[in-house]
């Protein structure tokens, strides 16, 4: 798993979800540094991803099995 590469995934299941940036990093991070994160030009805290990833409605479980299809589809 290539960390850089799952700030695009938390993009692409939020996007699917149409779930604004704001309301995804509400208390969590800023907006700016989720935007820096999904770029690939930093890394958040494994508890503020996994807040994310909890906002998104998922488990950690999930994340994953969409990780990988994310990647298969892709490539």
């Amino acid at each position: 798993m290539d960390e850089s590469d799952l700030g695009l995934v938390i993009d692409e299941i939020r996007r699917n979800r149409n779930m604004t940036i704001s309301s995804l990093c509400e208390g969590i991070i800023s907006p700016s540094t989720y935007s820096r994160f999904v770029s690939g030009k930093t890394m958040i805290a494994a508890d503020s991803f996994m807040k994310l990833v909890f906002r998104l409605h998922m488990t950690f479980a999930m994340f994953l099995q969409d990780y990988q299809d994310f990647f298969r589809i892709k490539h």
